[in-house]
C-alpha cells in the first residue's frame, strides 16, 4: 500500500474497491462499495483476502 495514497482526500472519497496487490482491478460489485482489499499469507502459506471498508479503517 502506498502510504502517500491514505492521506489523500479522494482516496478516502472514493467509492470504489481498492487493492494493494489485486492482479487486475477488485470487482465492482455494489456490496463492496468502499473497501479495501489486504492480501494475507495466512497460516498456511496460501494468499487469503481482507476486506474492510474504509469508514472501520478510519475509526480504527
Amino acid at each position: 500500500m502506498d502510504a502517500a495514497l491514505l492521506i489523500t482526500r479522494e482516496f478516502w472519497c472514493d467509492a470504489a474497491p481498492w487493492s494493494a496487490q489485486w492482479p487486475v482491478d477488485p470487482p465492482r460489485d455494489a456490496a463492496l462499495r468502499g473497501t479495501v482489499w489486504f492480501r494475507t499469507s495466512g497460516s498456511s502459506g496460501t494468499p487469503k483476502w481482507v476486506v474492510l471498508t474504509k469508514s472501520a479503517l478510519l475509526a480504527s
